[in-house]
């Protein structure tokens, strides 16, 4: 079943002296760096309460899955795989990616039972990316194009922003998904089931929407007037932008939300790694302290 929308929102920002005021935001919030011990590079990409998920890259270059509780640090691997990677948590249950002699394959993981997902018709790989209650995200490949989908448990369902050449939904919450949809040129949604909604800066080349907690959404883009090296993070409540940029670092990429906790990656001198942003409560610091955000409504 392909889900449109009748309706596509945009939402843009017009920026003004948009570097500094994400370098101010970022210094008001606290940040703890999160390696997976003795790991080449980690990537904590799923939060819920103080549980933390994601994966890493071992001395030999394998890459395992991990589990954080904020003490202690376990490998989680799919029996029999030779790659895991968790995206997603969600009380008992974990979804991710992993990879074995018959190729690469999505999971769902309920706390005893491990349970293979695969796009049904799907020439190529399912990513499995994030989790709210029976509701699982993310994209899967046919014919040498991107979908989004979801799955109740049930039923799967092909997810497509309108006239995109390519979907990917990368989180849920309740009835919201969010995503990144285009081609060469990336940009965020927002589906609420009925209205799809466009989520992008005036001045980026490309944005990634990554991860949703209620009103809060939060990605990455590349300005387009500094190199593509750089990345910064942002998180937008609906009204208010604030930037999360892990203090003297070029490239920050925020992956989930849960409550005023954001998790994702930075990337020094010395590789990736993990780390845990807990915002202001409530967040205090805008990103942009004289620009202005306005709506525009497509019809299709």
């Amino acid at each position: 079943m392909l889900i449109g929308g009748r309706e596509m929102k945009r939402f843009i920002v017009t920026p003004v002296a948009l570097m500094l005021m994400f370098s101010i935001s970022s210094a008001e919030m606290t940040w703890t760096t999160l390696d997976f011990p003795g790991a080449r590079t980690t990537f904590p990409v799923g939060i819920d309460g103080q549980t933390i998920v994601g994966f890493y890259e071992s001395t030999d270059e394998k890459t395992h899955g991990f589990v954080y509780d904020g003490a202690t640090w376990a490998t989680f691997d799919v029996p029999g795989s030779t790659e895991t990677k968790l995206h997603g948590i969600d009380g008992d249950k974990i979804v991710g990616v992993y990879k074995d002699g018959t190729g690469l394959h999505s999971f769902v993981y309920d706390g005893i039972d491990w349970r293979t997902l695969d796009f049904p018709g799907a020439l190529g790989s399912t990513s499995a990316l994030a989790i709210d209650g029976d509701n699982i995200v993310g994209g899967y490949w046919y014919e040498s194009v991107q979908h989004g989908f979801l799955f109740d448990g049930a039923t799967w369902t092909t997810l497509d922003f309108p006239n995109a050449a390519s979907t990917v939904a990368y989180d849920v919450d309740g009835g919201n998904i969010v995503g990144i949809y285009g081609d060469f040129q990336s940009r965020g949604f927002l589906y609420d089931g009925a209205n799809w909604n466009s989520i992008d800066f005036s001045m980026a080349e490309n944005v990634w929407v990554h991860g949703i907690d209620g009103d809060n959404m939060v990605g990455t883009y590349e300005n387009r007037h500094v190199p593509s090296f750089h990345r910064y993070g942002f998180l937008f409540d609906g009204t208010t932008w604030t930037g999360v940029i892990f203090p003297g670092t070029d490239i920050t990429t925020p992956y989930s939300i849960d409550g005023y906790n954001i998790v994702g990656t930075y990337s020094d001198a010395s590789g990736y790694h993990g780390f845990l942003c807990a915002i202001p409560e409530p967040a205090t610091i805008l990103l942009l302290a004289f620009g202005s955000l306005f709506l525009t409504r497509q019809r299709r």
